[in-house]
């Protein structure tokens, strides 16, 4: 039985998720509408919000979320967990370098963002993508312990 703070973390992972849901959606529009100073500024505060709630999300879905109740239920599968884990850090990390190089100092730099998220639009969409997968790799790792966890009980 669940406890009223694994519930909690629940639910706030829960939020977590359809935000992200929603960040990836405007970043989708963002990087296909027109560029312009609004857009670039728009998609750089994107960035900011994922990079935000992804180590939240990360922390709780490792605390109580899916991977925990994987590890915790079938020990055996720590390590395709732990592969998962650095694979997840990798995806964060990309975004954070792509942030880094749209948060160049100076205004000059600050001045071009539109021309530095004209050259990253590739690399973002690219990112999503992995982020994608990287979500896809995980639920199937989650639902592959529990078909041979079941195939084992009976």
């Amino acid at each position: 039985m669940q406890t009223i703070e694994s519930n909690g973390a629940a639910c706030l992972l829960d939020d977590y998720v359809s935000l992200e849901y929603i960040l990836l959606g405007d970043l989708r529009a963002l990087l296909e509408a027109p560029l312009d100073a609004g857009n670039a500024r728009w998609l750089v505060a994107v960035v900011e919000a994922l990079l935000d709630i992804l180590p939240r999300q990360f922390a709780l879905q490792d605390r109580g979320g899916s991977l925990a109740d994987l590890v915790e239920r079938c020990p055996g599968w720590s390590d395709q967990v732990d592969q998962l884990r650095i694979e997840r850090e990798a995806v964060y990390t990309r975004l954070r370098v792509m942030r880094a190089r749209l948060n160049q100092d100076g205004p000059r730099a600050r001045a071009n963002v539109a021309q530095l998220v004209e050259v990253l639009r590739s690399e973002l969409r690219d990112w999503m993508v992995t982020l994608v997968a990287h979500h896809r790799h995980e639920r199937q790792l989650v639902q592959n312990a529990f078909h041979v966890e079941v195939g084992a009980a009976h």
